[in-house]
Formats: C-alpha cells, sequence, structure tokens
C-alpha cells in the first residue's frame, strides 16, 4: 500500500469523482482507476462503488477511510516538520569555541539567536582553539 492510495480513498470520499481526484493529484484519471483496482486487489475486497456516474466508497472503504485520513494528516505533518528542519525553525547548531570568545563574546549572540529561533538548539563544546580547529575539520562542529 503506498500514499497515492490513501490519498485517492480520501479524495474519492469528498468528491465522488475520479477526474475531480485525478486534477487534485496531478495525475491521468485511468492512473486513478489504476490504484483504486490495486488497492481493491491488496485488501481483497471491494472499496470502491460507482452510482449514477460518481464513484462512493463501501463499507470496507470507509473502514479504511478512517485509517486513510490519520495516515495522510501524519504525512502532511512529517512533511512539514522535516522541511522546518531546512528553514532554520528546527535543529541542531553545533558550535565550538575557545574560552575567551566563549566567555565573553558567544552569551549574548546565543541569546539574541535563540530569542529569534527558539526551534534550533544549540551545543556549544568549549576547548582549546587547535581542538575547536581539528573538530572543525572533521565535520565535528557546524562554526569554529
Amino acid at each position: 500500500m503506498n500514499l497515492i492510495k490513501l490519498q485517492i480513498v480520501e479524495l474519492i470520499d469528498k468528491h465522488h469523482h475520479m477526474t475531480s481526484v485525478a486534477e487534485l493529484l496531478g495525475i491521468k484519471q485511468p492512473t486513478v482507476t489504476f490504484h483504486m483496482k490495486s488497492l481493491e486487489e491488496e485488501m481483497g475486497v471491494r472499496l470502491f462503488e460507482s452510482r449514477s456516474g460518481k464513484t462512493f466508497l463501501t463499507e470496507a472503504g470507509q473502514a479504511l477511510l478512517h485509517y486513510s485520513v490519520k495516515i495522510n494528516a501524519l504525512t502532511q505533518e512529517a512533511r512539514r516538520v522535516v522541511k522546518e528542519y531546512d528553514s532554520l525553525y528546527r535543529g541542531t547548531l553545533h558550535i565550538g569555541a575557545s574560552y575567551v570568545p566563549a566567555t565573553y563574546l558567544l552569551p549574548t549572540i546565543l541569546n539574541t539567536f535563540s530569542q529569534e529561533f527558539p526551534g534550533i538548539r544549540i551545543v556549544l563544546s568549549v576547548k582549546p582553539s587547535p581542538v575547536i580547529r581539528e573538530m572543525l575539520i572533521r565535520h565535528q562542529i557546524d562554526l569554529g
């Protein structure tokens, strides 16, 4: 079972037309039909029925709809959360500094950064300069 099949279940329930579902998903109507039939074969039960030119979910389809809605919502949430890591809303920033910058310069800078980007966790390693340089070369820190 793949995600597009579950999206089709949810959209069929809302729109009742395979052409509308195809347009919303950016695929062709025969592809929607293929996925519907494939899902029915995979589940071993009839999930869709046609009446008066419209497509409806059977009782089994309604049971699957419950899970489709949950899985589709979780998929959207997962995409949103992962995308946040690319947009500076979440993640971890590993910083290395020697003792003087860590004591006198970084506290104010890191405090300002943390207020502007509260979802970013900062990990500060305070070590002698040669060690920080080596950590940077080995990609153990993001910034030194």
